[in-house]
């Protein structure tokens, strides 16, 4: 058997000798899309860190979308007629890579690249992001996979249930005044008034930025975002692709009804990474930026995060250092994050804050 990806739609393709089949199964183009972005994902990360940032919690291996090569000169044509010469040997971990003519991250070793291994295909928990091979979970059939959302631990889909129900009691008081209120707003409500305004005619673009969502000031999140940072860090927000570089959780902190302060963020298992951070122009230089992350800090606590990680360059270094509470994380540390959280920049100071509940 062999399992092809295309945009959209899964093909199973049988290639054992004298039968070739291909059967189309329901509900599969959530799954392709799926697998979809994480190629694209897997792509984006082995260029910029060469690799999948965190191995799978399973069997502790980064290789994911391992190919395998066709055998195409005569030296190999005895293996060629074993037809499962070319899969995953059993007991063997889903995403190791190992042996001759496996390719990881859809790598090529000469020749035209296989399909990808079933068993290396991964799940990704919603909340941690973290990928899990199909293998390591017992799927080995498409109508097993999951429905969304899914999550590879306990402790994730509490976060998680956590996290909408924190949206759901939207506004929050704020630490600022009683005419600040917090909104905290996951991927749901960015995808519901996405879809809102799309069903009113307007583009992406427009739609990604207007608006309000049943929860809380959605439509505030990208133009507050734009009066702090370039375009190419804003798009890194909602992304599947990027998401790890501008966050998929976002809060919003209003004063007397008007947006004044926005930052992205990302959540994992006990460690949260607060992304972008950006005040409006006419509020700056108030205590509006400060008391966002405070009032964050407050409720990630809540959730059950003990530790805020935050990056940044040496400009904002003492504000972070000093009024916020913040310390430098030391070098063998970071460089251990590194190895097992999608921490956005290599090249930005990172600091921590311990979390504990009120």
């Amino acid at each position: 058997m062999s399992v092809c990806i295309a945009k959209g739609q899964l093909l199973i393709v049988d290639l054992r000798p004298a039968r070739l089949g291909i059967m189309r199964l329901p509900g599969s183009p959530a799954f392709a899309e799926d697998q979809d972005l994480a190629q694209e994902l897997l792509d984006y990360h082995t260029e910029k860190h060469g690799g999948f940032p965190r191995p799978c919690p399973r069997c502790k291996s980064h290789d994911f979308m391992v190919r395998r090569v066709a055998a195409t000169s005569t030296s190999t044509s005895a293996h060629a007629a074993d037809p499962t010469a070319a899969t995953t040997k059993a007991g063997e971990p889903a995403g190791s890579g190992g042996g001759s003519g496996s390719v990881g991250s859809g790598g090529f070793l000469g020749g035209s690249a296989g399909a990808v291994e079933w068993r290396s295909r991964p799940l990704r928990c919603d909340t941690c992001g973290c990928w899990v091979h199909l293998g390591c979970v017992g799927v080995e059939v498409a109508e097993q996979v999951p429905p969304r959302p899914w999550f590879h631990c306990r402790a994730c889909r509490s976060t998680y249930l956590r996290l909408e129900a924190a949206a759901e009691r939207n506004p929050h008081p704020s630490s600022a005044s009683p005419t600040h209120a917090l909104y905290v707003l996951t991927p749901s409500d960015h995808q519901a008034a996405m879809a809102v305004a799309l069903n009113r005619g307007l583009t992406p673009a427009v739609a990604a930025g207007g608006g309000a969502g049943g929860r809380g000031p959605v439509g505030a999140v990208l133009p507050l975002l734009a009066q702090g940072f370039n375009e190419d860090a804003i798009r890194g927000f909602g992304q599947p692709a990027r998401e790890y570089d501008g966050g998929k959780y976002s809060a919003v902190l209003l004063n007397r009804g008007q947006p004044v302060a926005a930052a992205t963020f990302n959540v994992f298992g006990a460690d949260a990474q607060l992304c972008l951070l950006a005040t409006a122009v006419q509020h700056r230089l108030k205590g509006n930026g400060s008391a966002l992350v405070a009032d964050l800090e407050a409720l990630l606590a809540d959730v059950g995060v003990s530790r805020l990680l935050v990056q940044s360059r040496g400009v904002a270094l003492p504000l972070w250092l000093g009024r916020l509470g913040y310390r430098l994380v030391p070098p063998q540390e970071a460089l251990q994050l590194h190895r097992t959280l999608p921490i956005a920049y290599y090249d930005c100071a990172l600091m921590q804050k311990q979390l504990r509940p009120l």
